[in-house]
């Protein structure tokens, strides 16, 4: 079980940003929630930016990924 703290104060730093040409760096000690910040951000609202920036570009596009091994439905190889 997984407890979710409200971190009204960091969103409220992090919304004006959202959807901004501007490359977003999240830091912090290990275990201080930054993955849980980027799911409140939402799994959607990603998705839609991922889609918008690499549809017009000639060149690869890059995605990084934080503790990927545990979504359950990933699949290592």
């Amino acid at each position: 079980m997984t407890c979710v703290i409200n971190r009204e104060m960091y969103m409220s730093r992090i919304r004006p940003f959202i959807g901004k040409e501007l490359i977003k760096v999240l830091t912090g000690i290990r275990r201080s929630g930054k993955s849980v910040m980027l799911e409140l951000i939402t799994a959607q609202a990603l998705h839609d930016e991922v889609v918008k920036r690499v549809a017009n570009i000639d060149a690869k596009a890059y995605l990084f990924f934080d503790e990927i091994q545990n979504e359950p439905q990933w699949h290592q190889t």
